[in-house]
């Protein structure tokens, strides 16, 4: 029988998946292709739901194949067949396109609130599917500090965060993202990462407490 883990812990865990799922999205390089297999991979089995979603090793891209296959599907100087901004998944009408500034204000108002400012030596948008990761992976740290500091008023700011983000934004395209994926026939390495993407944002929605805003079904 295994102890039940503290509001600490379920914290600290939250923020490393979160980190390590986002980080999974990076373009690839010489430093990141070898974090795939040494860390990723056995993260990767552990959150597995069921057989068919475990990353086997040999599924894993050569690093030449990987950066061919990410710049096909998700980079914005390329085809870019699946597009990695999150706005785009959460659109039900072509009219909606108008509420465009609008939700990237948003989700900047949320990375503000806590300081953070998408860089502007990139040319990602602050509705990065990655970046909306990374912020919840910073979140679940700030949550855990505040734990740890039994810092009571800061819990509460960092919490209602976390639920606002995932009702509001990240907790609405990560089905319709596995989707894409899959559709546009993406290398077995994306296809999983996107599934496990799905399977976690909907897992911390339950654990947090929370729905989307609107349901996004696909």
């Amino acid at each position: 029988m295994t102890d039940t883990p503290t509001a600490l812990e379920q914290a600290a865990l939250r923020s490393r998946v979160y980190g390590l799922l986002a980080r999974a999205l990076r373009p690839p390089d010489e430093t990141e292709h070898a974090w795939l297999r040494e860390e990723f991979l056995p993260a990767a089995h552990a959150l597995a739901v069921t057989p068919d979603d475990l990353l086997a090793e040999d599924e894993l891209p050569t690093l030449e194949q990987h950066r061919r296959d990410f710049h096909q599907l998700f980079d914005s100087h390329g085809p870019m067949t699946v597009t990695p901004y999150a706005i785009e998944y959460l659109k039900e009408w072509p009219q909606q396109s108008l509420l465009d500034t609008v939700q990237l204000a948003d989700v900047q108002g949320f990375y503000r609130a806590f300081g953070l400012e998408v860089s502007q030596t990139g040319s990602e948008r602050c509705d990065h599917v990655r970046l909306e990761l990374e912020f919840l992976h910073f979140l679940g740290l700030k949550e855990a500090i505040a734990l740890d500091r039994e810092d009571a008023e800061h819990l509460e700011v960092v919490r209602h965060a976390q639920k606002r983000f995932l009702e509001d934004h990240a907790g609405r395209w990560p089905a319709r993202f596995a989707d894409a994926v899959e559709r546009h026939d993406a290398p077995v390495y994306y296809c999983k990462l996107a599934r496990l993407i799905r399977t976690w944002v909907e897992t911390d929605m339950k654990m947090v407490g929370c729905t989307p805003r609107r349901p996004v079904t696909v």
